[in-house]
């Protein structure tokens, strides 16, 4: 009498094959589909995504999200070394998804983060908030992937790069003491409406909603700077509440600079000190940023 034992293992991450169905396949059309026309991401570098996040969903045991291709895109334009690129991602999920939070959680958290958004939309831009209303955008179509992807999905890579050597200077506490990337990142996405308001405030909607979902290429300097601006506006205005960590931190976002040039070329290790006029340019992986480096 012989038996026989099959051991079954999903690519996804899901032990049980009925919950599994093949999820291993749905991943790949999404990393796929991502950026398609974008020459920057080559075979080689939507295989590492691919790569990267089966192996983050199989080490967590952890649903999977569209969010996760357009998290991890930017480590593959940074690093050549698949580890490299796996270990920042796993860092980049601790810090957007906490390990100890549950679906239910991220569901809250997300409509949380959501409703604060609407709210400092309506206060700070309320003709773009009214006409979004007027054209019936709901803002789960855009809104909601912006707050998810930290813009990744949106913006071209230039321009996520050059974003998030600023958010992971601000995540280290080197841009405003006690302040956080998650605190930060509405004030981007509403700097990005200020700068295309006059475009959004003639576009009708579903076109309106393709352009939101599909961001031309940004001066990201003027950006972040009036996303510090409009932070401080909000804070003036009582919309905003400065966090107190353990011992009380007081500054003026007037003393700082508005964007951290020397210090925050995060992206950028092979040189300290990035020509202001190349901020823009591509990011190759020789001269990508020291905080996305520090952050392994």
């Amino acid at each position: 009498m012989y038996c026989c034992f099959f051991f079954f293992q999903a690519e996804d991450g899901i032990r049980d094959a009925q919950e599994s169905r093949g999820l291993g396949d749905v991943y790949k059309r999404q990393v796929k589909q991502y950026r398609v026309d974008d020459p920057a991401f080559t075979r080689l570098r939507r295989s590492q995504i691919t790569n990267c996040v089966l192996q983050h969903l199989h080490s967590n045991q952890t649903p999977f999200d569209r969010a996760h291709v357009a998290l991890a895109a930017p480590f593959v334009v940074v690093f050549d070394q698949e580890s490299d690129i796996y270990h920042c991602f796993q860092r980049l999920m601790e810090r957007v998804y906490s390990p100890s939070r549950t679906a239910t959680d991220d569901m809250n958290t997300r409509g949380s983060e959501l409703a604060r958004f609407i709210m400092l939309l309506r206060s700070l831009h309320p003709d773009l908030s009214n006409h979004f209303e007027e054209e019936e955008l709901e803002p789960e179509e855009w809104a909601l992937p912006w707050l998810q992807h930290l813009l990744t999905a949106e913006l071209p890579v230039q321009c996520v790069l050059r974003l998030w050597d600023t958010y992971f200077a601000i995540q280290d506490g080197r841009v405003i003491p006690g302040d956080t990337l998650g605190n930060f990142h509405p004030y981007v996405c509403l700097a990005i409406l200020s700068e295309l308001e006059e475009i959004l405030m003639e576009t009708e909607h579903p076109e309106l909603k393709g352009v939101l979902l599909q961001l031309p290429d940004l001066q990201m300097d003027r950006i972040i700077t009036q996303a510090f601006d409009l932070r401080e506006m909000a804070i003036v205005s009582g919309l905003e509440l400065l966090e107190e960590g353990p011992e009380e931190v007081t500054f003026s976002l007037q003393q700082l600079p508005p964007v951290p040039r020397q210090s925050s070329s995060s992206i950028s290790s092979a040189s300290s000190a990035v020509p202001e006029q190349n901020l823009l340019m591509p990011v190759s992986r020789q001269n990508s940023t020291t905080a996305i480096h520090e952050f392994r």
